[in-house]
């Protein structure tokens, strides 16, 4: 009977044994199908977000001329006058925002008693958002070259701005202003003419 007793307990604990040596098995398992998957999810490339839309693009118009001196009199004759064109173009969606795909127009003439022949005029090109609040702004110039006896020239630029956006945002929702960078009473000037000038 002892012996039997004894044969029972020993084939319990070699049961149990068992039981507890199978465990680890499961759990390495586990883990080792769990790192498979987190090491496919890394390598699936992330989706590519593009914005969407084009921002409105124009040129403001108290800021479209550029005139040195702003007012013309006989004792300050004119040394180059300029008005930018409208913008023409689109934009090109890209992960991160948009970039401007587009022109405008540049007429400078200068004055008969203007000894240059060459002028660099200062413009920028600004980013607003729906409330109006400057974004980006960049500063650039137009180098014009009068050949010779030349009074006028006229020349096409490229806008070709990338803009920063955030991801999925509407281009639509956003404003691109272009206007030369003047002084004060450049603008003044610009005021008085614009408010005489006659509406179409």
């Amino acid at each position: 009977m002892m012996k039997k007793n004894a044969l029972l307990l020993m084939l319990a604990s070699l049961a149990l044994l068992a039981a507890c040596a199978d465990k680890p098995k499961d759990v390495d398992a586990t883990a080792a199908d769990t790192a498979d998957k987190t090491s496919k999810a890394a390598k699936k490339p992330a989706p590519v977000i593009k914005t969407t839309g084009c921002p409105q693009v124009a040129v403001i118009r108290d800021l479209s001329v550029y005139q040195n001196p702003p007012t013309i009199t006989p004792a300050t004759p004119l040394i180059i006058n300029a008005h930018m064109g409208a913008v023409e173009g689109g934009c090109v969606a890209e992960p991160g925002g948009v970039t401007l795909d587009a022109s405008f127009g540049v007429v400078a003439s200068r004055g008969t008693q203007t000894a240059g022949h060459h002028v660099n005029l200062p413009f920028f090109v600004v980013l607003l958002d729906n409330h109006d609040k400057v974004l980006q702004k960049y500063l650039y110039e137009i180098p014009l070259v009068f050949a010779g006896d030349t009074l006028e020239v006229k020349t096409t630029l490229p806008l070709t701005q990338q803009l920063d956006l955030p991801p999925q945002a509407d281009g639509a929702d956003y404003r691109v202003l272009i206007g030369f960078q003047l002084l004060p009473n450049q603008v003044d000037a610009n005021k008085q003419f614009f408010e005489k000038a006659p509406r179409l």
